[in-house]
């Protein structure tokens, strides 16, 4: 797509990184731009590209960086609850240039995708108990690793009892990985071996944020209707909780910035959060409401992007200012959302529509209002 005048001034700017990681809480540090190197007075603006068919209930999309591909995770109506063979949730891989479907793997039910190199991805898979660690290449399946002992016993007549969620790497080969319905895993994925499994220790966990210069990490405990939200730090060595922070609502997902502190965000307060894990205090609160799902920034690290599936809006806050200068309409209940790593695309999936939209972000001078 052929940028505006305005974009190739200000793109010439962006470092395009080759790191690749998506939808956990590693950072975009190699191609973040400081946020200054952006005109004070520019903002973003979205170009629609294209609306792409997904299979049914398409959760969370990952731009690569480097292979001008995208993927797609699909839940499809969740039927993998009740069935012994693959299927009927895929991942998708998709052409950037062309938009055509390149290959579809079949999965229980695929929740959540994460890049782990210029070759590999790593999924989870609800409702197999397992992730799984893919070959790009090859289109193949590499490893498969189990998240809970074969000592514990999955529900009557399925293949899952704890529902892995978020995927976030600690090593070139191993994750942690938040459980729905039963604490977190650690995993070797390349092994496709189980290293540890921890015991539930808050309700409903999610979102991973390593804590700069520890092993620890805080968890995002969405809570309802099983328990209180909070935000939960948890000693990986030792295998406790060591504080917990009560904050109501659902706490969710996490984007980690450049200068160690992150944004969280929370679905049922609607509210995002600016945190800070070497003192476990809130820099800023910002409620905007609307169902908040997934949130992504773009690489100078100034402009968040925030799914609203309660609204079917994608809004977009500079967080320098704490303004909302865009509102994008898009599908119906927006969920998972990517920003590519060298700032030019957005993706955003909608669930019920079995769908994605791909925009190509702008950088222009700011108006007054947001668009």
């Amino acid at each position: 797509m052929a940028f505006s005048a305005h974009m190739r001034n200000v793109a010439a700017l962006i470092l395009v990184a080759l790191m690749a990681a998506c939808t956990g809480a590693s950072t975009k540090e190699d191609s973040r731009q400081k946020a200054d190197e952006i005109p004070a007075n520019y903002t973003v603006q979205l170009k629609f590209i294209k609306r792409i068919k997904t299979d049914a209930q398409p959760k969370q999309v990952c731009l690569h960086p480097d292979r001008n591909e995208f993927y797609v995770v699909n839940l499809n109506n969740g039927g993998g609850a009740l069935t012994k063979k693959l299927g009927p949730g895929t991942l998708q891989i998709f052409s950037l240039d062309t938009f055509e479907l390149l290959h579809e793997e079949p999965a229980r039910t695929a929740v959540e995708c994460f890049i782990v190199g210029k070759d590999r991805l790593l999924y989870s898979d609800m409702f197999r108990d397992e992730v799984v660690y893919f070959d790009l290449s090859t289109r193949k399946v590499l490893a498969r690793s189990p998240i809970k002992p074969d000592s514990i016993r999955n529900f009557a007549g399925t293949e899952y009892r704890f529902m892995p969620k978020i995927i976030e790497p600690v090593s070139d080969s191993e994750a942690l990985v938040t459980l729905w319905l039963g604490g977190m895993a650690r995993i070797d994925f390349k092994q496709g071996k189980l290293i540890k499994h921890f015991e539930k220790f808050c309700a409903l966990p999610r979102g991973i944020l390593p804590v700069p210069g520890s092993t620890d990490v805080y968890i995002m405990c969405y809570g309802v209707p099983h328990g209180p939200g909070e935000i939960v730090r948890f000693d990986v060595q030792k295998g406790e909780v060591t504080s917990r922070i009560r904050t109501g609502g659902s706490p969710r997902h996490v984007v980690p910035l450049k200068d160690g502190t992150a944004l969280i965000s929370n679905l049922n307060s609607g509210e995002i959060y600016h945190f800070d894990p070497s003192t476990a205090q809130f820099i800023h609160k910002m409620f905007l409401g609307g169902g908040i799902n997934t949130i992504d920034i773009d690489p100078s690290g100034r402009f968040l992007f925030i799914s609203q599936r309660e609204l079917d809006l994608v809004s977009v806050i500079d967080i320098k200012t704490w303004k909302v200068v865009l509102k994008q309409k898009v599908g119906d209940y927006p969920t998972g959302l990517d920003v590519s790593y060298d700032g030019r695309y957005m993706a955003v999936t909608n669930f019920h529509e079995s769908s994605l939209d791909l925009f190509e972000i702008q950088y222009v001078p700011a108006s007054d209002e947001p668009r």
